[in-house]
Order: structure tokens, then sequence, then C-alpha cells
């Protein structure tokens, strides 16, 4: 009776080690993925933060592009103007040259919303859920349009050839649009905020992963000391 007392306790007492022990190691799991979370949650909170300095970039860039077809409307209204005045025709008004040089800035015009968008999205705070929010979503409105004003008017200019060709021989040279650079900066950022928010899950997952295996792992010694005990 007393070999087997023994016998008992000293399986009781390796129990409680190896217990001890598995708690320690997953514990120790649990807080290697934690850790891990924590840093990524941190390089991702940076990245955030150079994007947004990278939007003020592209604002100043798409407010550099938009002065293009802006000057170069107006050049063409005033000399479509000084043509008018010369045959005693009646010159475009102030609110037509307005309206033109809108229309022939409107790719330009949709780039500053998308990237003014862009740079509300990205000053929210950190929740994973930045393509459900609404300035990402505006953004994302934004992008087929400006494609399609690009594709269908890629040189600048507001006054017609037709126009001029009834007054002058040639019509006016015309610079060639630039290309929208808020098109490869939103491929950027949509890109990196998939990337961020699939990490994030992937380690959320892992968190829970190792807390389910714990508390599986620790439910089954108190299973097999209940069938001890009966």
């Amino acid at each position: 009776m007393a070999n087997q007392r023994k016998k008992k306790q000293k399986d009781t007492k390796k129990e409680v080690e190896e217990k001890i022990d598995l708690n320690e190691q997953l514990d120790r799991a649990q807080a290697a993925v934690e850790e891990n979370h924590r840093t990524a949650l941190k390089l991702h909170s940076q990245w955030r933060s150079h994007m947004l300095r990278m939007s003020y970039i592209v604002m100043i860039v798409t407010l550099q592009q938009a002065h293009i077809p802006s000057t170069s409307c107006i050049k063409e209204v005033k000399q479509w103007n000084e043509i008018r005045k010369n045959s005693m025709e009646e010159p475009m008004s102030g609110f037509q040259a307005f309206v033109a040089v809108l229309n022939d800035s409107v790719a330009e015009l949709l780039s500053l919303f998308c990237t003014a968008f862009l740079l509300w999205c990205l000053s929210l705070p950190m929740a994973n859920k930045d393509f459900s929010s609404l300035p990402y979503r505006l953004s994302c409105v934004c992008i087929p349009l400006i494609v399609s004003m690009y594709f269908s008017k890629k040189e600048v200019g507001c006054i017609s050839d037709e126009s001029f060709q009834h007054t002058i021989e040639d019509a006016p040279e015309r610079p060639a649009r630039g290309f929208p650079v808020i098109l490869i900066f939103h491929t950027i950022v949509s890109l990196s905020l998939w990337f961020m928010q699939y990490q994030v899950g992937q380690h959320d997952q892992n968190i829970e992963i190792v807390k389910k295996l714990k508390k599986d792992l620790m439910e089954v010694p108190e299973e097999s000391d209940a069938k001890k005990v009966k």
C-alpha cells in the first residue's frame, strides 16, 4: 500500500510538472505571437504615415498637372477672342471661358479630389476597415472617371481645331496631357492597405489558434483526473 501511495504521489507530481511545463510553453508561444502582432502593427503605422506624407507630394504634383491645361486653355481663349475681335464678332465671355477651362481640366480636378480622399483615408486611425471607409470608396469612384477622361482626350485644349481653321491656317500647338499620377499612387495605397489588413488578420488568427490550443490541452488533464476519480 505504501509503495502504491508513493507511486501515485510520484505520478501526480509528474503530471503537475508536465502541466506547469505545458502552461509555460503555451504562454511563451502566445507571448511570441502577440509580440509579432504588435511589431506588425508598429510597422503598419509607420508605413501608413509614410504614405500620408507621400499623398501631400502627389497633391502638389497633381496641382502642377492641373496648371497645364488651364494655362493652355486661357491662352487659346485669348487668341480666339483676339481673332473674333478682329473679325468684329462677339468675343467669348469670362463665364464661358471659365466653363471651358473647367471642361478641359476635368481629369486633373478629379485627380485632386481623389488625392484629397486618399489623404483623408490615410489620416484616419488605423482600424483595418479602410476599404469600407467613406473616403476610400469616394476615391475609388474617381478612378474610372479619371481613366475615361484621360484616354478620351490625351491633349489639352478647350477650343476646337475647326474653330481655328476658319480664321488661321494652323491650329495652335497643344501639349500632351500628363499621365495622372494618382492612378499609380491609388494602386500603391490599395495594395498596401490590403496587405496590412491581410497580415493583421493572419496575426489575429494565429493568436486565436494558440489560445484555443491552450484551452484544449488544459482540458485534457482535467478530463483524465475526472476519470481517475470515477
